[in-house]
């Protein structure tokens, strides 16, 4: 299977959307938005907005949602598509 690198490069060319994939790989659970925006100072509403789009290009999956104060908290993960594998004989 080859990657379509277009899609890919416009999925996640924005320094929002590299911050918070960077974030949750370093973290390695699941993490909301709000979490993101506290950890290096954002807009809330702006990495939320770059989460959906990388949830729509496949590289973060919902994997669960909280109240909190009237409002509804969602919880992201890296999916695989997001992950680098290494190949089999690859150093």
């Amino acid at each position: 299977m080859e990657l379509n690198w277009e899609a890919v490069a416009r999925a996640t060319a924005h320094p929002t959307k590299v911050v918070i994939l960077e974030r949750m790989a370093v973290v390695g659970g699941d993490l909301s938005p709000a979490e993101i925006a506290r950890a290096v100072g954002g807009d809330v509403g702006h990495v939320g907005y770059h989460m959906r789009a990388l949830a729509e290009g496949g590289f973060v999956t919902l994997t669960r949602t909280g109240q909190v104060r009237g409002a509804i908290e969602h919880f992201y993960k890296l999916t695989k598509k997001a992950k680098l594998t290494r190949r089999a004989g690859m150093a």
